[in-house]
């Protein structure tokens, strides 16, 4: 008997800690966030009887109607509407919509490659730089004296992506 006496005054005691803040070194400097409001679900009185489910869609109404209760001790309650959601904000690795040019660019001046060849050359261009990007992660204490960049200009004579190759001045006549 007084042992139950004791586990329930040392229950009591807990519960009444359970409101209390830290204090000392696990005291947070920071400002206590206000209490958070509970509120009891509406619920609607024992004698509402749900409308029968019609074919045609009508709008709900944006406020319930209070309905009348036999009961004298139900009081009436006001519905609060929740606040809207926040604003999410942009996704950064969201997919990117991109579009092609209305018409197709011009050559630079003096290119005479055709489109086939500056978009091969382009394409060879790419699958440099990713040749020497692998070359370089394959071995990661190797060290790295020249960019890809450079490694490509050297390799395929263009001197940037959209350049034109040394191979393709040179045109046997």
């Amino acid at each position: 008997m007084l042992g139950r006496l004791a586990a329930a005054a040392a229950l009591f005691a807990l519960a009444g800690c359970a409101g209390m803040e830290p204090a000392g070194r696990n005291a947070s400097r920071a400002e206590a966030p206000a209490p958070v409001e509970h509120r009891a679900p509406v619920t609607p009185p024992l004698s509402y009887v749900p409308p029968p489910p019609s074919q045609s869609y009508s709008a709900p109404p944006s406020q319930p109607v209070p309905q009348a209760s036999s009961s004298p001790t139900v009081a009436a309650q006001s519905v609060v509407a929740p606040p809207p959601p926040p604003q999410q904000a942009a996704d950064p690795n969201a997919d990117v919509t991109v579009q092609a040019p209305a018409r197709q660019l011009e050559a630079p001046h003096g290119d005479s490659r055709s489109v086939s060849e500056r978009r091969e050359d382009m394409q060879t261009w790419d699958h440099c730089i990713l040749a020497v990007q692998q070359t370089y992660a394959s071995d990661p204490n190797e060290p790295v004296l020249e960019t890809p960049e450079d490694v490509c200009r050297r390799q395929l004579g263009q001197a940037s992506r959209t350049a034109i190759p040394a191979a393709r001045l040179v045109r046997p006549h």
